[in-house]
C-alpha cells in the first residue's frame, strides 16, 4: 500500500483508480474513532469502476505517522494538505472533483475541513454522523477503567441487533490494534465536537447516511443534517447499525454512486 507524507505526516493509504476513459471523481473515505481504513473496503470494491477511491489510516492509526493533536479541529487540519497531495498526484484530465466520506468521527472531519476549505471539494459523504457527537461516560470511563470489555461493547454497538457475530468479533480485532490512549483520545475529540451553529455555511451538496439500529449515532443526529444543511438528502440504510457501510456495504455503495452520479 502506498504512503504519502504530507505537512509534515506519513499517510498510510489504499487506492484503486477507475476505468480509464473519461475523468472520473475523486473520493477520500475517513474511518471513525478506535478504526483504520479497512472499514470502507467494501465501498472501495464496489466503487472501483465508478472513482478513484482512497483510503488512509488517520492520524495515529493503522500505519501513518502521529500528529500531537488531539482534537477534531486538528485531524482536518492534517487531512487537507493530504488531500491536495492526492488530487497533484492524479492528472487533472483524469478527474473530476473530489469528494469527501466520513463514519462517524471522519464525518466530523470532513464537515470541518468543508468549513475551512471549501473550494477543494465537490460533495461530501457523511455515513453515522452528526453535527455534535457526544459520547457515552460509560465509553470515556470505560476506555479507562476496562479497555477490553470497553472495545467488546463498542464492536456489539456498532451493528445492528441481529448482526452476524463474525462482524462483531471482526471489529474487535480491528479496535484491538489502535493503542487505547489513542481510541480515548478520538472519543474525547468527539465529545467536544459541535458544529451545529455552522452547518448552514456548507453550501456543497451532502449525503448523509445513516442505519435504521444506529444506537451511537441515532438517525435523529442524520435528521437533522439533513433539515440543517442547505443541499442535503437522507437515506437511511434498513438493518443496519452505527457500522452500516460494513453492515449494508452494498446499500451504502449504491447510494454513494448515486450521489456521485447527481454530481456529473
Amino acid at each position: 500500500m502506498p504512503e504519502l507524507t504530507a505537512g509534515g505526516v506519513k499517510f498510510h493509504f489504499a487506492m484503486a483508480p477507475p476505468q480509464p476513459g473519461h475523468p472520473r471523481p475523486v473520493v477520500v473515505f475517513l474511518h471513525g474513532a478506535g478504526a483504520n481504513h479497512t472499514v470502507w473496503l467494501g465501498q472501495m470494491r464496489d466503487l472501483r469502476g465508478r472513482a478513484w477511491t482512497v483510503i488512509p489510516d488517520l492520524p495515529g492509526h493503522g500505519r501513518s505517522g502521529e500528529i500531537p493533536g488531539l482534537t477534531v479541529d486538528e485531524y482536518a487540519s492534517a487531512l487537507i494538505p493530504f488531500l491536495e497531495g492526492i488530487l497533484a498526484s492524479i492528472p487533472a484530465a483524469d478527474r473530476s472533483g473530489l469528494v469527501l466520506a466520513g463514519h462517524s468521527m471522519g464525518g466530523g472531519i470532513a464537515l470541518k475541513i468543508a468549513l475551512a476549505a471549501p473550494s477543494l471539494l465537490s460533495g461530501l459523504v457523511l455515513v453515522g454522523s452528526g453535527a455534535k457527537l457526544t459520547v457515552s461516560p460509560e465509553i470515556l470511563g470505560g476506555l479507562v477503567d476496562k479497555p477490553n470489555e470497553t472495545r467488546a461493547l463498542l464492536a456489539r454497538w456498532s451493528f445492528a441487533k441481529n448482526a452476524d457475530p463474525e462482524l462483531i468479533l471482526r471489529t474487535v480485532r480491528d479496535l484491538a490494534g489502535t493503542p487505547v490512549e489513542r481510541m480515548l483520545a478520538d472519543f474525547k475529540a468527539c465529545n467536544s465536537f459541535d458544529v451545529r451553529n455552522e452547518l448552514a455555511c456548507i453550501a456543497l451538496p451532502v449525503l448523509v447516511v445513516c442505519g435504521s439500529e444506529d444506537w451511537m449515532t441515532p438517525p435523529k443526529y442524520s435528521e437533522h443534517l439533513r433539515d440543517k444543511l442547505p443541499r442535503a438528502t437522507l437515506r437511511i440504510i434498513e438493518r443496519a447499525g452505527h457500522g452500516v457501510m460494513v453492515e449494508q456495504a452494498a446499500a451504502v455503495s449504491a447510494a454513494i454512486d448515486e450521489f456521485l452520479a447527481s454530481l456529473d
